[in-house]
This record gives structure tokens, C-alpha cells and sequence, in this order.
């Protein structure tokens, strides 16, 4: 490809494409970062931290995707025009840089699943070479691992727009609600969470293993309160725990 400008949210897919691109071209990569209402708070300065580590040019910018309607009222293709503006935005500066390429950390097992975007992402010509070269979630895990970068062992990152049922309309107050709740049941101990909401009301899911012993915890009704003086009117523990694209069952 001789340059690129990787789409880097500081994940476990775009750390090692950030990685293997830096390590096969050097210089000749651009890092860039899209600051958004829809991505957790931690992920920003977690994104900035690993490019350093990595030594690469990092570009932060800010994401507009809530101001396409199409996206602010989470309609089931809402990753379609997600991606299509954040490709637009990397297309302008991978100009102004000179980058042949927009790679993104899409891998072989999100080809499986409801993804929108992969349109987009088609449509723009940007490459995801993790999903070309067929690796799935366990096989990065374990490059990144052989490759020493701490973050191979961090719980999967997505879009806090996916936290909600489609057709709902979002605004950044919801937004910042879904990444308080996150946060608060993160800090007891949980690595991976999602708060799905509902209507007036929130499901918590955890690790399939941490699950079933949460809902026979104490801990169950501190979290319940906790999420309850944020303003969710009826909240319950998922029994069968956390599971990729769990909003998109109704689809």
C-alpha cells in the first residue's frame, strides 16, 4: 500500500492493524482518531497513550455523526451513514497527507454479523486488511500478545449508539447517561458491560460468567440503585450476560 491512514479508536483490532501497518511501512503511516458523544469517555486518552507507545503521527478530529438525522434516530442502518461521513472526513485528510489508503480494524468475525458500515466502507474503497487476511477476535488477541502490547487482554469497545433499540431518538444527554451507567458497574469490578436501554428502563449485561453470580448478589441491587438514580425506571441483570450485537436479535 506504501502509506496509510489508519482509523484508530485505540481497540484491540485497530491497535494491532496501527501496529502491523507502523511495522511494514514506518513513517508512512497516519494514526487518526474520531472524538464523539457515541465512544466512551476513557477512549480518547487510551487511543493517545498506544499511539505514542507505537510512535506514530495521531491526529484526533471531531466526529459529526449525530448531526445526520438518519443516525440521531438509530435507525437499523445507522452505521451506513455513520461510517460514510467518518470515511468522508479520513478522505480529507488522507488527501492533505498524501495517504494512498484508509484502512480500517473491521476483522473476520464482524463480517459474520448485521454491519451496516462494511456498505460504506465498500462504497469508499477504504480496506480492512484484519478481515482480508481472515483474522478473527482470538487470533488478534494473541498477536497482540505476542507483540507485547498491554491492551490485548482489554474487554471489546463499540459505539454507545448500539446500546439503544433502533428507532430511538438519541441525543448526546442519553449518550452521556448509557456512559455514566458503564462507568459505575466498570468500577466495581466488571470488565466487560453494556447497559442496553429499553423503554424507561435499562438491562445490564456482564461476562456470560460473571452473569448468573451477579444476579444472585448483593451487588445486583447496588447496581440497580445506582442506575436507578440516574433515572432508569425498571433495571435487570441480562441472565445470559453480555454477547456481541445483542440489539440487532430483533433484526
Amino acid at each position: 500500500m506504501k502509506s496509510v491512514l489508519v482509523a484508530f479508536s485505540g481497540g484491540i483490532d485497530s491497535t494491532l492493524l496501527l501496529k502491523a501497518a507502523t511495522d511494514a511501512l514506518g513513517r508512512e503511516v497516519i494514526a487518526v482518531t474520531a472524538v464523539s458523544p457515541a465512544k466512551s469517555p476513557e477512549e480518547a486518552p487510551r487511543a493517545r497513550e498506544i499511539a505514542a507507545g507505537i510512535g506514530v503521527e495521531h491526529i484526533f478530529i471531531d466526529s459529526t455523526e449525530l448531526s445526520d438525522e438518519n443516525v440521531a434516530h438509530n435507525l437499523p442502518e445507522r452505521c451506513y451513514y455513520c461510517k460514510r461521513s467518518l470515511f468522508a472526513q479520513l478522505a480529507e485528510i488522507a488527501g492533505e497527507k498524501g495517504s494512498r489508503f484508509i484502512v480500517e480494524g473491521t476483522n473476520a468475525d464482524d463480517e459474520q454479523m448485521h454491519r451496516p458500515g462494511s456498505r460504506a466502507r465498500n462504497e469508499m474503497g477504504v480496506r480492512s486488511p484484519l478481515a482480508e487476511a481472515r483474522l478473527g477476535k482470538d487470533r488478534i488477541r494473541e498477536l497482540l500478545r505476542q507483540k507485547g502490547l498491554g491492551n490485548w487482554q482489554a474487554p471489546s469497545q463499540s459505539c454507545l449508539l448500539t446500546r439503544f433499540p433502533y428507532g430511538m431518538q438519541i441525543d448526546t444527554r442519553e449518550l452521556k447517561r448509557v456512559a455514566k451507567a458503564e462507568e459505575m458497574i466498570r468500577s466495581m469490578g466488571f470488565s466487560a458491560v453494556r447497559v442496553r436501554v429499553s423503554a424507561g428502563g435499562a438491562r445490564v449485561e456482564v461476562l456470560p460468567g460473571e452473569a448468573c453470580e451477579l444476579t444472585k448478589s448483593p451487588e445486583k441491587f447496588i447496581i440497580i440503585e445506582k442506575l436507578e438514580k440516574l433515572g432508569y425506571e425498571k433495571v435487570v441483570i441480562d441472565p445470559e450476560g453480555y454477547r456481541t450485537g445483542s440489539m440487532d436479535e430483533a433484526l
